[in-house]
């Protein structure tokens, strides 16, 4: 009661979190819930049945999920056949809190309703369809809106009054104008209007009609839909169908261009055409045009207008958020951002304008402006990239700096932050720096300001949960490099929806640091249907479709890739190349198939449709099994040459896979007529691998249609003994062609294990073929199989599990080795041996960044100068194949060369006898005096004097000496005695002449050291030795390296690598005298008596039993031998 006593309390009143809103989004795909404030709601997916009233859940159709993006939004993505609208109203009965956890909701209902936003986004709608078709046939146009439910068309005849009367009750986006609605020799121009569900309203372009009197195919474009940004490329492609009028159905040849204001820009032939968006001007109107040209004469055109958006420049800091010590200097890199509309790229002939890129640098500590010890706000310099230190900065109320970058381009802006938390304890200055981050993978590489000798990763979801981490011990497939390397290599497929925490913890000694980096993984299309019709047809001659509406993504444009599989046989099935249209048609052989689609947004993030079962039935036909000239492969043959005529490549590889799986007994089929004979089988396989290599699968193979084309050549090539030596050229040529267009990413998905089994199979139906051809077939499969492990190998890092490969008749490995050789052991199958022997006395030094190496293992003969032409290392008991690659500069053929350039880097001791010379006295400098190192530098076809130089000479012992030489390249090395420099040509091969070869005197035969990755041999010559076959004037200067090669290769190759040393006889000099006497007599003059000189003996098998020897047990030669195995080697 007394006033004059008081009390003072500070409190704060906390209320449970309340729904305020639910909007629709722009394309009405999803609604978010929007609460007054942070809930504590635990961020990802939940139970919608926990969120949403029942009374609501019908109308979110069918596959719906609801996700917590943040703290105060729920998002509910609609599914299939949603039927919840604007005006609706919403209830919401999830359980949530504030986000200190004080005052909850209690499950109360809240009820709003739902809304629109206030400005709505512009549907985009495409129209395609031909620009002309036939008097007698339908014209159908197709009009596509990315709106998730069904919209309101509305169709337009601009120049024709009688035809737009006609149109205007059509409500749907599909338009079809029947031959008696439309008049010959007229050209009408259509367009089309779209009203969303959400109110949403747009009109297309104008798309003209000619009706021709003549029975032309119809043609249009299938094109993606816009906006086209930088860097992306365009990928168009043409669609054709022949008019029913027309009888001949000829070959249609097809031509593209890029036009701006009727001048050509680019250009290309056939189906497919691909533009990249850096070779055009961002802003500029141009129009895709594609021309038609028929057997008859008849020219068509269709066109669709492209236009390149701004994209802006794209602003990155390197290094990612981590932790700095106070004391360090901290680099702040900017210079990897990118303008990406520059004009750097574009094409001639075109008016371009950009500006450079600016920097501007702010610095904030914890939301506020960063200030100096004695109160000055702190200014970064305006630079792409500077080094700093933050000792001077005022960090008593927040240690956690925010330096941001923003990047100008003119009037364009992008922005990018990296936090830095400064510490005054001592870290190692962890960074993370993004190697590539594309729609397959994300690559990582972390580094320290301090040499670390410890790197680990770890994966954290939005919760916190780590998923992978320190403890983690099992092997993940999609982490291939592992988790305690420098490197982090991370597959998509890894992550579902929502945001990631990736940490590097490196340690340096006894101190550690980390840094972080964040990943959103946006949400897959949803909301769409696929459906197919119709669901039974016939065989061959009716054609399914399969269509897909209302699919939508935040991440914008959608493609579509469409499977058939036979019915219980999901590991063949067969998918089209990815594409922008929305429907998909194709023909099948009898059986029974699933069908599905998958879409895909441009982040890469995949959606699978609901399979539909469809059925081909077979109708009825006689086959004349001796003849073998039944109707159905007469169908085959008719229905495919249509396709090649008109270009329809996916629908090829889609009819020549439902074949292969029926050879194979899919699809129902119970292998009927299929399995009656063995001749048929052997004409279908046959006649479908012709087509795809003679026609358009082969004329316009692309990335796109490259998967596809090696999944159905492997399917037909699958059983070697049905496949002849014709089939067999056709398969080895369209793999050859898939391999060369294969990307990394591919090769991880599946396709290298596609192209290895292929070439197996390829080289197990060789076995039958005659010598050359064999020969052929093998080196056929080498130079594909290391084409593509060299995209492979350039995509490893070093701590990546190697890519290893077993079938019947080879093994392959693939991995990619740090400079230091010595740390890095591997098995080739059948024995191991360690790399430190490319070492040999720590000579070899290498300065040029980490190493790939290949290794191949074939179990069938080759022939040593098949090898050595191909430059290819042979170091084991059995053929085995060592091809390197530096993947700095990926190329199969390129040279390595030291840096700084000209350094001798690369040093090599040859081992070999004791020498006769004739001098002053002094054994070694007389010697010396008269040895040189010579290197072929196979590259560039010539011989240098100047790659390599003799470093050193010395005596091994009584018998014994070593020299050494030392390179800036790689090469083939030569050592020579009394040898001019004039007179070696430096145009000039290399290949021993017929009257000339006794001259040949080899001294030593034994190699000491072996590069691991590039080719080098080392062989011993004196006096006149290489002066009487280094003249070019009397044979022609091609072919000639090759048989030198060969005398190189088994001359020095055939005794390397440690198990055959081991079975190998110790060898004295005089032993050495008795090895040269044998060469010359069984192989010199062999290759003497050969009726083509320039043509190898070793295609003929009978030359090998006089060439090579087999040891038994006791170390004696066996001459005598009928067939050669891979027991036979080189002495």
């Amino acid at each position: 009661q007394d006033a004059s006593i008081a009390g003072f309390a500070n409190f704060t009143l906390v209320r449970s979190p309340r729904l305020t809103a639910a909007t629709f989004n722009g394309f009405g795909s999803h609604v978010n819930l929007d609460f007054d404030q942070n809930t504590n709601a635990p961020l990802g997916q939940v139970n919608c049945t926990s969120v949403v009233a029942a009374t609501n859940l019908s109308s979110l159709g069918h596959g719906y999920q609801c996700y917590w993006l943040s703290p105060n939004q729920l998002k509910v993505i609609l599914g299939g056949d949603a039927s919840l609208l604007p005006t609706d109203t919403l209830t919401f009965i999830g359980r949530v809190s504030d986000f200190a956890g004080i005052s909850s909701t209690d499950g109360v209902e809240q009820s709003v309703v739902v809304g629109v936003p206030s400005s709505l986004p512009t549907p985009k709608i495409t129209l395609s369809g031909p620009n002309q078709v036939s008097y007698c046939e339908e014209a159908v146009l197709l009009a596509n809106v990315d709106s998730p439910r069904k919209a309101a068309f509305s169709w337009t005849v601009v120049n024709d009054v009688a035809l737009n009367s006609l149109v205007a009750n059509v409500s749907g986006p599909v338009l079809t104008l029947t031959p008696a609605m439309l008049q010959t020799g007229m050209t009408y121009n259509l367009s089309v209007s779209v009203l969303t569900f959400v109110g949403a309203s747009a009109t297309s372009s104008i798309q003209s009609l000619f009706v021709s009197a003549n029975p032309i195919p119809t043609l249009f474009i299938v094109a993606p839909p816009s906006p086209y940004v930088r860097p992306n490329s365009i990928f168009f492609a043409s669609q054709a169908t022949f008019s029913p009028c027309d009888t001949s159905k000829g070959k249609l040849d097809l031509s593209w261009e890029i036009s701006l204001a009727g001048t050509s820009i680019l250009a290309g032939e056939g189906p497919f055409f691909e533009v990249k968006t850096t070779d055009l001007v961002p802003g500029t109107q141009y129009t895709c045009i594609l021309t038609g040209y028929t057997a008859q004469g008849d020219i068509l055109t269709t066109q669709v207008p492209v236009s390149i958006r701004y994209a802006g420049p794209n602003a990155k800091v390197e290094g990612g958020n981590r932790t700095i010590s106070l004391k360090d200097d901290v680099t702040l890199n900017a210079s990897t951002s990118q303008d990406l509309d520059t004009c750097k790229g574009v094409v001639q002939n075109q008016s371009c304008s950009s500006y450079p890129l600016a920097f501007q640098w702010s610095c904030y500590l914890c939301g506020n402006p960063c200030r100096s010890v004695n109160g000055t706000l702190v200014e970064l310099p305006a630079l792409p990239a500077f080094v700093y230190n933050f000792q001077n900065l005022d960090l008593s109320a927040c240690s956690v700096v925010q330096a941001q970058v923003q990047v100008s381009s003119g009037s364009q802006i992008d922005v990018a932050s990296v936090y830095l938390n400064v510490t005054s304890a001592l870290v190692p200055g962890a960074q993370i720096r993004v190697v590539s981050e594309d729609t397959f993978m994300v690559s990582l590489k972390g580094s320290c300001s301090l040499a670390c000798s410890q790197y680990r990763w770890s994966i954290s979801d939005s919760k916190g949960n780590v998923l992978v981490g320190y403890s983690s011990a099992a092997e993940n497939p999609n982490i291939p490099a592992g988790i305690n390397a420098m490197e982090l290599l991370v597959y998509r497929s890894f992550f579902t929806a929502g945001t990631y925490t990736i940490q590097l913890l490196a340690t340096s000694g006894e101190i550690s640091g980390s840094a972080t980096k964040s990943l959103y993984i946006s949400l897959p299309p949803s909301g769409g249907q696929c459906t197919v019709s119709p669901t039974t047809g016939a065989a061959l001659t009716d054609t399914f479709t399969c269509s897909c509406e209302y699919w939508t993504s935040a991440a914008m444009p959608l493609s579509y890739v469409f499977a058939i599989s036979p019915n219980g046989q999901g590991s063949q099935v067969s998918l089209s190349a990815p594409s922008s249209l929305t429907s998909y048609s194709f023909s099948l052989p009898a059986g029974v198939y699933l069908v599905h689609a998958q879409v895909i947004d441009s982040d890469g993030n995949v959606a699978v449709s609901q399979s539909t079962s469809i059925k081909a039935v077979e109708v009825a036909v006689v086959v004349n099994a001796s003849s073998l000239s039944g109707s159905q492969l007469g169908d085959v043959s008719t229905v495919i040459n249509n396709m090649n005529n008109l270009g329809s490549v996916s629908q090829i590889l889609q009819l020549s896979s439902g074949f292969a799986s029926s050879l194979a007994g899919g699809g129902g089929a119970r292998r009927r007529l299929l399995a009656s004979s063995l001749a048929y089988r052997m004409r279908m396989r046959s006649l479908l691998l012709h087509s795809m290599a003679k026609g358009s699968v082969q004329s316009s193979m692309n990335g796109r249609t490259a998967t596809s084309a090696l999944s159905t050549s492997f399917k037909l090539s699958d059983q070697p003994s049905e496949v002849d030596v014709s089939a067999l050229s056709d398969s080895s040529q369209v793999v050859g062609s898939c391999a060369s267009f294969l990307k990394a990413s591919d090769l991880r998905q599946g396709s290298f294990a596609s192209l290895f089994a292929t070439e197996d199979k390829i080289l197990q139906a060789s076995k039958s073929f005659n010598g050359t051809l064999k020969e052929v077939t093998m080196l056929t499969v080498v130079k594909v199989l290391l084409q593509a492990s060299d995209v492979y190998l350039t995509s490893m890092v070093p701590s990546e599990q190697p890519v290893s490969f077993s079938s019947s008749n080879m093994k392959m490995m693939t991995l990619r080795l740090s400079p230091d050789l010595q740390l890095y052991n591997f098995s080739t199958w059948t024995y191991s041996f360690d790399l430190s022997f490319a070492k040999p006395d720590g000579e070899l030094l290498l300065q040029s960044g980490d190493l790939g190496l290949y290794v191949l293992e074939m179990y069938s003969f080759w022939s040593m100068d098949q090898l050595h032409a191909l430059q290819y290392i042979h170091v084991s008991q059995r053929p085995i194949l060592l091809h390197p690659l530096n993947p700095s500069q990926p190329s199969a053929t390129s040279a390595f060369q030291c840096l700084p350039k000209g350094s001798l880097c690369l040093k090599l001791r040859l081992s070999f006898p004791r020498v006769q010379v004739n001098g002053t006295g002094n054994y070694l400098v007389d010697l010396r005096l008269q040895l040189a190192c010579v290197l072929w530098t196979t590259d560039v076809s010539s011989w240098s004097f100047d790659a390599c130089e003799l470093s050193s000479l010395k005596e091994e012992n009584q018998t014994f000496l070593s020299a050494t030489c030392a390179c800036s390249r790689s090469g083939t090395l030569v050592v020579v005695q009394n040898l001019r420099h004039s007179e070696i040509n430096p145009a000039l091969g290399l290949m021993p002449k017929k009257r000339q070869v006794g001259e040949w005197p080899v001294v030593t035969t034994s190699l000491f050291a072996l590069l691991s990755f590039f080719l080098v041999a080392l062989v011993m010559f004196r006096n006149n030795s290489l002066n009487s076959f280094l003249d070019e004037r009397n044979e022609p200067s091609n072919g000639i390296q090759h048989e030198f090669q060969t005398l190189i290769g088994d001359v020095v190759f055939g005794t390397l690598g440690n198990e055959e040393k081991k079975q190998i006889p110790s060898m004295t000099t005089s032993h050495y005298k008795k090895e040269y006497s044998r060469l010359h007599d069984d192989y010199l003059d062999d290759i003497c008596q050969s009726k083509n000189f320039y043509h190898s003996i070793w295609f003929k098998e009978g030359v090998f039993c006089k060439t090579l020897r087999k040891f038994d047990s006791k170390g004696i030669r066996r001459k005598k031998c009928k067939v050669p195995d891979t027991s036979y080697k080189l002495t």
